[in-house]
């Protein structure tokens, strides 16, 4: 029996004990001013703001994504495309302009030995080959660009 006894006090003292922590922590939750004043105290303004501290060492660079590698390759392959391209046109453009002046000095001949109203018309289309060439250039910067400004 002395068993029981003990059986039966140990659950009545648990028993007490779970209703005083069962009221003690509803007594916090309903009241968290009393228990946490320092966490609801009134705050007052913010005082200045101290100095900035010094400027931490900077870290290695990181490596270079796969998106930028290939930006970079495809910029550099741009790049070369347009120097060949450039170059390129150019020639054309010196071709073009060979051929154009060929047609202008054929023309001048057939002038010089045309007629009046053969003449007239002659010298329109001249003119306006010539205008045509200084349209063209109008935008190159190359080794003829003086050429072009004593010309147009």
């Amino acid at each position: 029996m002395s068993r029981n006894r003990l059986l039966v006090a140990s659950v009545c003292v648990n028993l007490a004990l779970t209703v005083v922590l069962l009221l003690w922590v509803t007594w916090i939750v309903s009241s968290p001013r009393h228990w946490f004043a320092g966490a609801y105290a009134a705050q007052g303004p913010p005082g200045p703001q101290g100095a900035r501290g010094p400027v931490g060492p900077l870290g290695p660079p990181g490596p270079v994504g796969p998106d930028a590698a290939t930006a970079i390759d495809d910029l550099a392959t741009r790049l070369d495309d347009v120097e060949t391209g450039s170059g390129d046109q150019a020639a054309t453009s010196l071709d073009d302009l060979a051929s154009t002046v060929d047609d202008l000095s054929s023309q001048l001949d057939d002038l010089e030995t045309g007629s009046g109203d053969q003449a007239s018309s002659s010298v329109d289309e001249v003119a306006t080959k010539i205008n045509a060439i200084c349209d063209e250039f109008a935008n190159y910067s190359g080794a003829l660009g003086d050429i072009y400004l004593a010309a147009c």
